[in-house]
């Protein structure tokens, strides 16, 4: 199935132990957004890459933007830009113009520049491939790691969950969810999510203030597995209530269709920050400043733990203690191996 190697197979196969004279400040580390060295003095630098798989539709904009957000995460303004685009063999050029014209499109609205990649037909895919690795500089005092999450401090979201996974079923499936009561509105607004997809400006506006601890992009596994993974890069229990996490109408009905949890589900475009317990009020107005919506959904535990704590409705607690699946990407890929009538 799709997703996410377990943190067991990943800490035994990639991650090495550092030189002596490494000038690397974060290394290879679950949970984690970036890689960070030290460039001089305060200054550092932050670099990331990451897949599009999921979708085809835009997906030159989002290889861009969904990059441009785990460098942001971790507290960095990004700069610089290579894609590597792999093609299945016969791509028109109106399909790789198109690619070219959304990446072009979302550097401008970041204010990135592309300095170089690769691009490929190969018969080794059945649709469009992107990844992409962003860059970006700034200073130490501003870093926000994951495993900088403290007891005490309160988890923020921003936005709302699961808009990517909402907007790629929009688009993707758009003919199965109409035949199952989805109305073209509806279809229309969930399309719409994917313009929510970057972080970028909420989190260079809390690490500019340096209000978060820590921040963390919910990508694959959703808002779920992103509090999951500050806990396992802490090494503090984290706790969430799914009451307090932020869902549309649109993406509940559209998830219920689907059969997938918007908890666990595809969400760029919500960032999760740990902020401390005094400085909660500052970080809530300074999102508002820019437009931007945010919840209390938990907070970090004193408890030298690497799990989370899921309070159901009706006060029914769930212990997550490793990574899980991304329900609606497993859920898509059954629904695309499934035989049209």
């Amino acid at each position: 199935m799709p997703g996410k190697l377990p943190p067991s197979i990943l800490e035994k196969l990639f991650f090495f132990v550092q030189p002596e004279n490494s000038r690397v400040i974060i290394p290879p580390k679950v949970g984690e957004d970036a890689g960070v060295v030290d460039i001089r003095d305060t200054e550092i630098m932050a670099a990331h890459s990451d897949p599009i798989t999921a979708s085809s539709n835009r997906i030159g904009w989002l290889s861009i933007h969904v990059s441009a957000n785990d460098i942001a995460a971790s507290g960095l303004r990004p700069i610089w830009f290579l894609t590597t685009i792999i093609l299945p063999e016969g791509t028109g050029e109106s399909m790789i113009s198109a690619i070219a014209n959304d990446i072009e499109r979302a550097l401008k609205e970041i204010g990135g520049i592309l300095i170089g990649g690769h691009t490929e037909f190969s018969d080794s895919v059945t649709r469009p491939v992107i990844s992409t690795t962003a860059i970006g500089i700034g200073n130490r005092n501003n870093l926000t790691p994951t495993f900088n999450a403290k007891p005490g401090d309160v988890i923020i979201m921003t936005k709302m969950a699961a808009l990517e996974a909402t907007s790629i079923a929009a688009h993707e499936l758009s003919e199965f969810l109409l035949q199952r009561g989805v109305s073209e509105t509806e279809l229309d607004e969930a399309k719409k999510y994917i313009n929510k997809i970057s972080v970028v400006p909420e989190a260079i506006a809390l690490s500019s203030k340096r209000l978060a601890n820590a921040m963390h992009d919910a990508t694959e596994g959703g808002i779920g597995v992103a509090a999951f993974e500050i806990s396992y890069a802490s090494g503090w229990a984290v706790e969430i209530q799914r009451d307090l996490i932020r869902t549309s109408d649109v993406t509940r009905k559209i998830m219920k269709i689907i059969g997938a949890d918007p908890l666990f589900s595809l969400s760029s475009g919500t960032l999760l920050a740990t902020v401390p317990s005094n400085r909660v009020k500052e970080a809530i107005d300074t999102l508002a400043s820019i437009e931007v919506e945010s919840t209390i959904i938990g907070s970090v535990l004193n408890k030298r733990e690497k799990k989370l704590y899921l309070r159901e409705r009706g006060g029914k607690e769930t212990t997550i203690s490793d990574l899980m699946q991304d329900d609606f990407i497993k859920r898509l890929c059954e629904i695309e191996r499934t035989p049209k009538r």
